[in-house]
């Protein structure tokens, strides 16, 4: 069973990491977006966000091509929908 100071140095440890993991992925200079099994996106980095000038809540839990991105590019959305299905194996 752990203690309490091995519970906080758990915590402290699990804060670090996620901050290191968010300035490595927020500096990148790539559209990168992680989703989940149903193609919502449940994280996005600072990029794509600044370049349609939208907030990280603006967009969690939206389908990925129903996004602002998007929007005027059928051909790609319709692209993206056949590529998030081949990779779920549907």
């Amino acid at each position: 069973m752990l203690n309490s100071n091995e519970h906080q140095l758990g915590e402290q440890q699990l804060i670090e990491s996620d901050r290191r993991f968010r300035k490595i992925f927020d500096s990148q200079i790539q559209f990168i977006v992680i989703a989940d099994s149903d193609c919502r996106i449940v994280e996005i980095n600072d990029l794509p966000r600044a370049l349609e000038q939208v907030s990280r809540e603006q967009v969690l839990g939206r389908i990925f091509w129903e996004t602002e991105w998007w929007r005027d590019l059928p051909a790609e959305r319709s692209a993206w929908q056949d590529q998030f299905a081949r990779a779920a194996g549907r």
